[in-house]
């Protein structure tokens, strides 16, 4: 297990708001006053409300130390520390576990209110909000695209007939463009959309009005998809 660090004064619902949440993991954004933490959001695993009194430490207690670990030992020698986010695991009570399950809920949409924070857990990760970068004269877009396939397999069960792929993964470059069709068409959670930190839903009513404000285009005479 990596090294952890307890840290009291984070553990305050109030210093905490809901940004975005996915089907395993939920993120919150920090917003006191301690400068150290400007810009920093707070990742914890999710669970099935109804395993939620079990007392059993599952493997959501280990998973947050085991993608901070990967995130560091794999993932960066292979891109360059240049390009990983240094994050912190953070031990957290369960009692500022379920202080911020009460606080966040009113802000969580109705279709992911079946599973909850995991209160068994024993960690969550600290790390840089990537949908938002400091700056004074430019306004951050950050798109989340979660490819799902990208890797090279080199199973020996794989056919020599299906050596193709040994070449090429299944996200290639010539489906490319129509999966991102395809996402923007249907991203579910596994495209998204931010602009200074604020999500993009895409498919809504206003969420293009919005791209074509950030990137300067005159709506009346561009095409979305054009561009």
């Amino acid at each position: 297990m990596p090294h952890t660090k307890v840290i009291p004064e984070l553990y305050h619902a109030i210093l905490w708001k809901y940004k975005a949440e996915g089907n395993a993991n939920i993120v919150l954004i920090f917003v006191g006053k301690n400068e150290r933490f400007f810009g920093t959001v707070l990742r914890l695993k999710k669970a099935i409300i109804s395993n939620q009194d079990t007392g059993i430490k599952n493997a959501n207690s280990f998973e947050n130390g085991f993608t901070n670990s990967y995130a560091s030992s794999v993932i960066g020698p292979l891109l360059g520390d240049e390009y990983i986010s240094k994050s912190i695991l953070l031990e957290v009570p369960q009692t500022f576990l379920k202080a911020l399950s009460e606080a966040i809920r009113p802000m969580r949409p109705s279709d992911r209110i079946c599973k909850d924070i995991d209160f068994n857990q024993l960690y969550g990760i600290l790390t840089p909000d990537h949908t938002r970068f400091v700056s004074d004269a430019n306004l951050t877009l950050s798109i989340e695209l979660k490819p799902k396939w990208a890797f090279l397999p080199s199973s020996p069960l794989i056919n020599s007939k299906n050596s193709e792929k040994f070449q090429s993964c299944r996200f290639y470059e010539i489906r490319l463009k129509c999966a991102i069709e395809g996402l923007l068409l249907s991203p579910n959670n596994n495209l998204k959309l931010f602009i200074q930190g604020m999500q993009i839903h895409i498919g809504q009513e206003d969420w293009s009005p919005q791209l074509y404000e950030f990137f300067n285009f005159n709506q009346s005479s561009t095409d979305l998809k054009k561009k």
